[in-house]
């Protein structure tokens, strides 16, 4: 069953007259949810199985929302990360982070991916997001998180950055693309410049 991928989330409760602690764990070990042995109450066994079919609805369910909230976005247009405070990305980002960083980002430094090869600016980045993790003070926390750099350039577009605590040891970090905007600026810029 747990070879076949039409079979192997199936889940599987051994019902069986063999009751030793390795019997038990090798069941268990081979994919088992649940190992129940003989002499068994009927009413326990349906308890257990009702509880296993909940947790497998619940876990359904959630995998449904995930999928949803992915697919959002996904399909929004922006960038969307998140990070810890030792600063790695984690590895569920918005597909829009593949475009602007241009590749796989899980795992990488997020000083290193704002500021490519640029050390000084990676190290002040570095120190700042460090003081917003470190800070108590939810007014100064959202101070320091106002002074962080929000405009970005890489490979000739324009990016705007909104950084967000999420968690006492997460921030999530949100990329939008301001090309066309910074781009009609500046041609509205250059017609008053002629007018």
């Amino acid at each position: 069953l747990k070879d076949n991928p039409g079979t192997r989330d199936i889940p599987v409760i051994f019902v069986t007259a063999m009751h030793e602690t390795q019997d038990e764990m090798k069941g268990l070990e081979t994919g088992a949810i649940d190992y129940i042995a003989k002499p068994f109450s009927p009413a326990i066994v349906k308890a257990r199985v009702q509880n296993h079919l909940a947790l497998k609805h619940a876990s359904q369910a959630l995998g449904e929302a995930h999928s949803k909230i992915s697919a959002l976005l996904n399909n929004s247009g922006q960038g969307f990360l998140s990070f810890g405070v030792d600063l790695i990305v984690d590895s569920q980002y918005s597909a829009e982070c593949g475009k602007i960083f241009h590749g796989e980002i899980a795992g990488s430094d997020i000083t290193t991916l704002l500021h490519p090869g640029e050390e000084s600016a990676q190290k002040h980045l570095r120190k700042n997001i460090i003081r917003v993790f470190q800070e108590e003070d939810e007014y100064i926390r959202e101070l320091y998180l106002s002074l962080l750099q929000r405009d970005f350039t890489f490979k000739g577009h324009f990016f705007d950055a909104e950084y967000r605590i999420i968690a006492p040891e997460r921030m999530m970090l949100v990329m939008t693309d301001m090309t066309q905007e910074k781009q009609l600026e500046n041609a509205i810029r250059q017609e008053r410049n002629r007018l």
